[in-house]
């Protein structure tokens, strides 16, 4: 932590992280894995990101938190590294030394995050060698051992690492599910979640702007794409363990700055698994698509999808964020609340007191701020190196 003079760069690290990160992973997963050209890839790649940047379901803590935003934004970004560097390593035989290593150091990092990303990476794991073993390519298995014991180990020692049991003691009542329970609950709100707010009129449309594109893909590629139930019912699976780990720990869910990483997820996965039935389907019925009728599809949708953009920003501007962020500085409340912290850091830097009381910030904008990131308050004292701060209005606590 080299300031807070410095917090002004969170948005961009956070929001450039996740965009590298989306780009460089369906780069390798559709260039790299099934041949697709770089511009396709590229179109997929930004397409998927802009959705995610602008869509996050908690906005604060998806970029504008650093803490938060670092151990889950950051580490659900080093998870789909860890993807793409899996695929390059599999796939080609080229730099297999040096990609294997890449993998296991990003495996560090997502092992030894959140726990959320932590399970999913060991899933990835299993996942690919079911793959490899699926299609009969078991000389391949050797290159998972370092990325994928990386990986494991990183999980396992994250697990019992004592920290982690005192944070639990001091969330204070904890209502666990249990390992079966847990397990259960997950499939039923994940069901939840995408027949509720991720399935809107932005999931539609990103369903239609990809169509082209990955029909054109998927005619290029031999693969045979088997059993799409099965590989969809995998995929349903995959995002579902992602709530375990929060449900068995402390019996909640719906966390902001979890349901980011959800919805990243859940946003890949339509891609991911539109293709897949799209490559299906073309293998079964031999389908062809129009070249100027791709052309035309992709103007139409894109314009649309720009259309509800613009329309949504005017009608509720929390809901995008690029429009969020021009209404709070268009409101004035942004100015406003980076006063009020300025004012009280200063204050706190200035004073010897043994109680030290400041104003409490705006609850706008909502950009900025959040109840989530107020529980974690009381260790403004101790990054000071001062014995008490309270708010006014809580100065006899």
């Amino acid at each position: 932590i080299w300031g807070e003079q410095y917090y002004h760069l969170t948005p961009a690290l956070l929001s450039g992280l996740l965009s590298i990160a989306v780009l460089i992973f369906l780069y390798q997963f559709f260039h790299t894995l099934f041949g697709a050209g770089k511009k396709e890839a590229g179109i997929l790649g930004c397409l998927l990101a802009i959705l995610a940047l602008q869509l996050a379901p908690a906005k604060v803590s998806a970029f504008y938190w650093w803490n938060g935003g670092i151990h889950y934004t950051g580490a659900f970004s080093f998870l789909l590294l860890f993807m793409a560097f899996l695929i390059h390593e599999i796939v080609r035989k080229e730099k297999r030394v040096l990609y294997s290593v890449l993998a296991a150091w990003i495996a560090v990092m997502v092992g030894g995050g959140n726990l959320v990303t932590a399970l999913i990476g060991n899933v990835v794991t299993g996942y690919v060698i079911l793959i490899l073993l699926w299609r009969k390519r078991k000389d391949l298995l050797k290159y998972l051992a370092l990325p994928g014991g990386a990986m494991l180990v990183a999980f396992c020692i994250n697990v019992v690492a004592p920290g982690n049991w005192i944070r639990q003691g001091k969330s204070g009542e904890i209502v666990s599910y249990g390992v079966i329970g847990s397990i259960l609950k997950s499939f039923v709100l994940c069901i939840q979640d995408i027949a509720g707010d991720w399935t809107g009129i932005f999931w539609v449309f990103l369903i239609l702007m990809a169509l082209p594109v990955l029909w054109a893909i998927a005619a290029k590629t031999e693969f045979g794409f088997p059993l799409p139930g099965v590989i969809t019912l995998a995929g349903y699976c995959f995002l579902s363990a992602m709530y375990a780990p929060q449900l068995f720990a402390l019996g909640q869910w719906g966390t902001g700055r979890i349901e980011n990483i959800m919805y990243d997820m859940f946003l890949i996965l339509t891609v991911v698994l539109e293709f897949y039935w799209i490559g299906w389907i073309q293998k079964k019925q031999k389908l062809c698509w129009n070249a100027d009728s791709h052309l035309k599809w992709y103007g139409f949708c894109t314009g649309m999808t720009v259309l509800c953009f613009l329309l949504v920003s005017l009608a509720s501007p929390k809901e995008i964020t690029s429009a969020a962020i021009v209404n709070a500085v268009r409101s004035g409340e942004a100015q406003a609340y980076a006063d009020a912290i300025k004012q009280n850091i200063e204050t706190i830097k200035n004073s010897d007191e043994a109680l030290i009381l400041i104003q409490e910030p705006p609850k706008t904008p909502e950009l900025f701020t959040t109840d989530e990131i107020e529980t974690w308050r009381f260790g403004t004292a101790e990054y000071y190196g001062k014995n008490k701060i309270r708010y006014y209005e809580e100065s006899d606590r």
